[in-house]
Parts: structure tokens; C-alpha cells; sequence
């Protein structure tokens, strides 16, 4: 993450002083607001790899449900890239994370084994840090650490465009 920041640091630098480089400002500032939370989703899918390890690792079959939940993150993942370079997209990367926290609840409900806790639990907790970062990417007006988690998860995804 330091050598991130750094970076970060280094290309305002040249934003600031290179003219051909200033309309690259709020792109940068972009990725800039976003680092915390993505720095917390990265450590959070590093978690969730662990205990997705450990599960497999015991032979146990994993639910459909929670492997459609771990889809959707992906979704969610590869949306929120997309958001930086249209901003847009970040609604897409939030609705794929509500529905893969909902899916993943919907596993822990149909089958409450203490194992799949953990794994639940992180799937919800990295779509959670997904929707922030796709917030920031929107421009939200309402800072994003003030919502609760479970407020952010409750609501319905946006209908699709037409």
C-alpha cells in the first residue's frame, strides 16, 4: 500500500506541474479517494482466499449458493474497474456486491455451518468495501463511512437500464 501511496503522491506532483498533465486531475483523484477502501477489500479477499482454502481443504462441498455469492463479487470486482474510467459503472460494482453479500447470507441461511462463517462473513465484508470505493468513484455527496454496513447491504440493487 506505501508503495501505492507513493505513487499516488508522485502523480500529483506531475499533474500539478506538467500543464499537458492537469485534465488527468480528477482521474487521479479518483483512485486517489479510493485507496483505503480498496486497500481493505484487497486484505479482506486475502482473508476470504484463506478460508476458502482451509473449507476446500476439508473436503466439504460448498453450497451453490455461497459460489454464486463469490461470482457476484467477481462481478462486483471487475465493475468497479471499469467505474474509473466511467464513472457510471460504479453502480453496476455496487449492485454486484449488494447481491453477492445477499447471496452469501442466503447460504449461511439455508446451511449454518460454523465453517462457512468465516467465509461468509468476508465475502460480505469485501462487497461492503467494493460499494465504498464504487461511492467514491460515483462522487457520492453523503460520505460513505457513514453508513452502516448493514444499511448499505438492505438496500435493493438499482434496476438495470434499459
Amino acid at each position: 500500500m506505501v508503495a501505492l501511496e507513493e505513487a499516488v503522491g508522485t502523480a500529483r506532483e506531475m499533474v500539478r506541474f506538467a500543464p499537458p498533465r492537469r485534465g488527468a486531475r480528477s482521474v487521479l483523484e479518483r483512485h486517489a479517494r479510493t485507496l483505503p477502501h480498496v486497500d481493505f477489500a484487497v486484505r479482506n479477499a486475502g482473508v476470504l482466499a484463506r478460508h476458502a482454502l482451509r473449507y476446500s481443504r476439508s473436503r466439504l462441498v460448498a453450497p451453490d449458493g455461497l459460489i454464486a455469492a463469490v461470482r457476484e463479487l467477481a462481478q462486483a470486482v471487475w465493475a468497479l474497474a471499469g467505474a474509473y474510467d466511467d464513472p457510471r459503472g460504479a453502480e453496476e460494482a455496487t449492485n454486484h456486491a449488494r447481491i453477492a453479500a445477499a447471496r452469501a447470507r442466503e447460504a449461511f441461511e439455508q446451511e449454518p455451518d460454523l465453517a462457512l462463517t468465516e467465509i461468509i462473513g468476508q465475502v460480505r465484508s469485501t462487497a461492503v468495501d467494493v460499494m465504498r470505493a464504487a461511492e467514491v468513484v460515483a462522487g457520492a455527496v453523503q460520505t460513505v463511512d457513514e453508513l452502516p454496513t448493514e444499511e448499505m447491504l438492505a438496500a435493493p440493487p438499482a434496476a438495470p437500464p434499459d
